[in-house]
């Protein structure tokens, strides 16, 4: 399964997202080398060393795991370092601009506070201070490989105003079990049955120690937690302006969420470029144009 070189439509973009994970795994030999040449000549195009970017997807994914070797990108003034793991949000989030639609939420906000929990190696964040450089960010993440690359881009902008934590987010504050993604370094999900254990932190407490004032942005992409955490947030959620959050049906009750949801915020919007499992809703306080979708108003 081949993907186009500036691939930008919705399955695409999908498809980019998952790639090296189930799909990988099931792809041949071609498929995968055919996969590896595309991401190449996109890694170069960013990476500090553009022969290095070409490279860096030409050895195998198990060796350069293994390794834990990663390559220096330059997206327009950012600097930032990824693993071939790591591809998928590089080339979703940051070239395939998926938050893109965050640029007219953020109107009007010279400075704004934006919290991004599930911030993987930072993408998300990265995306955010190339739109507006004077933002604040709180990037939030769990796993511990992930967090160690999050860090490292972090120290790789130090001009920027980045604060970052290794948290899990979770309905209480105290510590969880974790389950690690298959391959080492990849994002992996709080279970009850995972082999590490974690420090959790509830949203509520969260921000009350954290996070200072009202917040213009909140995005959620936690990997299944966002029902639990949405549940046991209390009034913490009144602070917030807008959100964005990514939902995973195949573990949450999905209609729950939107209720939750309808509970604080008046309008709720789908992201068009966005496919099914996993959707990205925004929610507001007051109502915003295309290219979002509404499908619910109070």
């Amino acid at each position: 399964m081949a993907l186009a070189a500036n691939a930008r439509g919705p399955v695409e973009r999908w498809l980019t997202r998952h790639v090296q994970a189930a799909q990988w795994q099931r792809m041949n030999i071609a498929g995968k080398l055919r996969y590896a040449f595309r991401a190449s000549r996109k890694s170069s195009s960013i990476a500090v060393s553009p022969l290095a970017g070409s490279l860096f997807f030409l050895v195998p994914q198990r060796v350069s795991t293994w390794l834990q070797s990663a390559c220096h990108y330059r997206y327009r003034n950012l600097e930032f370092f990824a693993r071939q793991i790591d591809w998928g949000p590089v080339d979703q989030v940051l070239l395939g601009r998926e938050y893109g639609f965050a640029e007219s939420l953020l109107q009007g906000c010279p400075q704004p506070r934006i919290v991004d929990l599930g911030a993987n190696i930072g993408a998300f964040a990265l995306a955010m201070f190339d739109m507006n450089p004077s933002a604040t960010i709180y990037s939030v993440e769990a796993s511990p490989k992930v967090f160690e690359m999050l860090q490292r881009n972090r120290r790789a902008n130090p001009g920027l105003d980045w604060h970052i934590f290794h948290f899990a987010m979770w309905i209480s504050t105290g510590q969880v079990r974790f389950q690690p993604g298959k391959d080492s370094g990849a994002v992996g999900t709080v279970s009850q049955d995972g082999p590490e254990i974690l420090n959790s932190i509830s949203l509520q407490q969260f921000l009350d120690d954290h996070v200072p004032g009202n917040i213009d942005l909140l995005k959620m992409d936690i990997e299944g937690a966002e029902e639990g955490v949405l549940s046991s947030s209390g009034e913490t959620l009144k602070r917030v302006e807008q959100m964005v959050l990514q939902i995973h049906p195949g573990v949450v009750d999905v209609e729950r969420v939107y209720c939750l949801l309808q509970e604080e915020f008046n309008f709720l919007y789908r992201v068009p470029d966005t496919v099914p499992p996993n959707p990205l809703i925004v929610a507001t306080r007051k109502p915003q144009g295309p290219p979002l979708e509404g499908f619910w108003a109070r």
